[in-house]
């Protein structure tokens, strides 16, 4: 069957709906702010870890401001 690639992050979709919606999500529009710095894209595994650990700070970090 047909295969749909993204080139920009090196992953490929069987379904052409999950590969429009690839062009959505925030690893994609990361991966393309890379890609215009000159830089490789951040396998998905990697992203996800880095977007978890980045909601942990951001929560940390918050209740600083809280009293």
């Amino acid at each position: 069957g047909r295969t749909f690639k993204c080139n920009t992050c090196g992953v490929e979709y069987k379904d052409a709906k999950e590969h429009r919606e690839h062009f959505k999500s925030d690893w994609h529009r990361h991966n393309l702010k890379r890609k215009l710095d000159g830089l490789g894209p951040v396998p998905e595994n990697e992203w996800e870890a880095d977007a978890e650990l980045m909601k942990e700070v951001s929560a940390i970090d918050m209740t600083e401001f809280m009293y």
